[in-house]
């Protein structure tokens, strides 16, 4: 026979499904299982990808934006090197930001730095804001790339049957 799903449980918690064998009122449940795709689980991948979408974009445009402003070429080699170790310094502060903040507050704060600072390159192209802006941008990112680790964890991942590389095994 043919096993079959049906849910369970949505009134007393997240919805679940249930694999059964058989027919009519005497089917033996096998085994219950957590949904696949949960609301955090789907907020962790629109974040992520948006938040890389936006760094990716910002760090390859950045130099010609630069150039196109009237900046030498050391200039836009300068911002783009101001992005990246911006983002290597908010990887080493975010672990102490998020004992004392918590992972969603960081998170949250990392995600705004991504993307209100690149609506200040429409106001001026000189290289003091553009500067500015890969800063902040690259800190948004590396406060980012730290506190998506605990963002909804490890564990909730793994007990979801979803294997993620970037998690170590602990």
């Amino acid at each position: 026979m043919k096993p079959s799903s049906v849910t369970i449980g949505a009134a007393s918690g997240p919805a679940q499904s249930a694999l059964l064998v058989g027919r009519g009122p005497g089917r033996a449940r096998l085994a219950a299982r957590p949904r696949l795709v949960t609301c955090p689980l789907l907020l962790r991948f629109v974040s992520a990808i948006g938040s890389a979408v936006s760094v990716y974009l910002l760090l390859s445009v950045v130099p010609l934006y630069a150039k196109s402003a009237g900046a030498s070429q050391g200039a836009a080699g300068l911002a783009t090197s101001a992005l990246t170790l911006a983002s290597v310094a908010g990887e080493m502060a975010a672990p102490r930001l998020m004992a004392r903040f918590g992972y969603r507050l960081v998170l949250a704060v990392g995600l705004v730095m991504l993307g209100a600072p690149a609506l200040l390159l429409a106001a001026s192209a000189s290289m003091g804001p553009v500067l500015a802006v890969c800063l902040a941008v690259g800190l948004g990112f590396g406060l980012n790339v730290v506190a998506w680790r605990e963002f909804p964890g490890p564990a909730a991942l793994l007990r979801n049957g979803i294997v993620m590389l970037s998690y170590p095994v602990r």
